[in-house]
């Protein structure tokens, strides 16, 4: 139990070169799934000031491990043992699928799952300790789409999103779909895929940029790959603030 409990892959090259280019515009951070990395709540301010980083994480082990950390990197990082949807509840967490889903991508069903339910809120819930986000970013398997329904109050406000395209909870009478994801941000944000050495787009051509914009081209490509098990990190700039000067470099397009 405790070795599928505490296995964890820490942030990609992708990700951390992402909030590299961005962090001097982010003072407020929050991680949805944060399991035991503490990239964010270590990574020094560009000007020296303090960063605050909200971490949200429902594996009772993870949060554990993750409290132990943080006492050595400052008293501006918050931890939080609950779960984030788009509605408040209660929900089963599984192990070995370090979700909310009984079964994992290859279709294993769980044999792990906790013996209390985990207490669910929704982000804006937090708006009395949480004032402002510049960054969030979730992790959290096929429950993202709900995590960013559950934050409508702040969407409009935060500068960068970074959020797995996952895919399969149920929604209107259906399950989750990208174009749910599409929809809810497009108006607001400008999205791109963000890199990930493990993706075969990066693999047949990997000179191409940090970020791809999610053009229709884009989009489709992604669709045929998910089918194929893979997975995608996108990255949505909310078009109120614009793109930083530090990114423009680093953005490209694909054409099919």
């Amino acid at each position: 139990m405790s070795k599928v409990v505490h296995e964890y892959n820490e942030l990609s090259s992708g990700e951390k070169d992402f909030f590299r280019l961005i962090e001097g515009q982010v003072k407020s951070i929050v991680d949805i799934g944060a399991r035991t990395d503490t990239f964010y709540a270590t990574f020094p301010h560009v000007d020296g000031g303090k960063r605050n980083v909200f971490m949200f994480e429902a594996n009772p082990a993870f949060v554990k491990k993750l409290r132990a950390l943080t006492p050595s990197v400052g008293k501006n990082n918050f931890i939080f043992d609950v779960a984030i949807g788009k509605e408040p509840g209660s929900l089963y967490y599984f192990y070995d699928t370090q979700s909310f889903v009984p079964k994992s991508s290859v279709g294993n069903v769980s044999k792990f799952r906790s013996t209390k339910p985990v207490e669910v809120r929704t982000l804006d819930s937090f708006s009395g300790i949480i004032s402002s986000i510049d960054f969030l970013k979730t992790d959290i398997e096929e429950m993202d789409f709900y995590a960013l329904l559950g934050a409508s109050s702040f969407l409009p406000k935060i500068h960068f999103i970074q959020f797995e395209l996952g895919l399969g909870m149920p929604h209107v009478g259906r399950t989750v779909e990208n174009s749910d994801y599409w929809e809810l941000l497009d108006p607001r944000f400008d999205l791109f895929i963000l890199k990930d050495d493990a993706n075969p787009i990066w693999k047949t051509l990997p000179n191409l940029p940090l970020l791809l914009t999610l053009n229709q081209e884009a989009k489709i490509l992604v669709s045929i790959l998910q089918k194929l098990g893979y997975g995608f990190n996108i990255i949505g700039i909310n078009r109120g603030f614009g793109i930083p000067e530090s990114l423009l470099n680093n953005i490209g397009h694909l054409k099919l």
